[in-house]
């Protein structure tokens, strides 16, 4: 057996029938928001490394993208030399849906490991949200150049949340 940690993996497809789409926004309903009928629709699961554990969906928490100019508007609590993607990756800090949204990003309600993201191709910070108890929190953000359509996979483990458009 491994030592590591597990790793969360994240992936975002291009939604093309709004149907399935809606489906998801459907059961949306907490203080981060609902998801929408258009974007990238994702799935997110947790790769486990420890031999036989396998793979599981993450069913509560929230996905979210910030406009990379906008990064100071939504996470308020950081000083601004930490508003980098070295410092963001492990970053935990409180995140309020009306910013993201003021800022032009969007939410996404993890619900059974699937989630809607409603945004436009351009520079993001990805960032993966938890309820800590104490509100909503970043669990670390990455870069990402979002095309207009297409997958993106988020992973998080030791390293921090890291983004990849494959």
């Amino acid at each position: 057996m491994s030592g590591r940690p597990a790793r969360t993996v994240v992936v975002l497809r291009h939604a093309a029938v709004a149907a399935a789409v809606g489906m998801l926004a459907a059961g949306c309903g907490n203080s981060l928001g609902p998801g929408t009928s258009e974007g990238f629709a994702g799935t997110a699961i947790v790769v486990q490394d420890v031999e036989g554990l396998g793979s599981q969906p993450i069913d509560e928490g929230w996905v979210i993208a910030i406009p990379t100019d906008r990064i100071g508007q939504v996470l308020t609590d950081l000083p601004e030399d930490q508003l980098s993607e070295p410092h963001l990756q492990h970053v935990t800090t409180p995140v309020a849906t009306e910013d993201v949204r003021t800022a032009g990003g969007s939410v996404g309600e993890l619900d059974g490991g699937r989630f809607t993201l409603e945004i436009e191709a351009r520079e993001y910070f990805a960032c993966l949200v938890r309820d800590t108890g104490q509100g909503q929190h970043t669990s670390g953000c990455d870069l990402v150049d979002l095309p207009a359509t297409g997958t993106l996979e988020l992973t998080t483990g030791e390293g921090g949340v890291r983004v990849e458009v494959p």
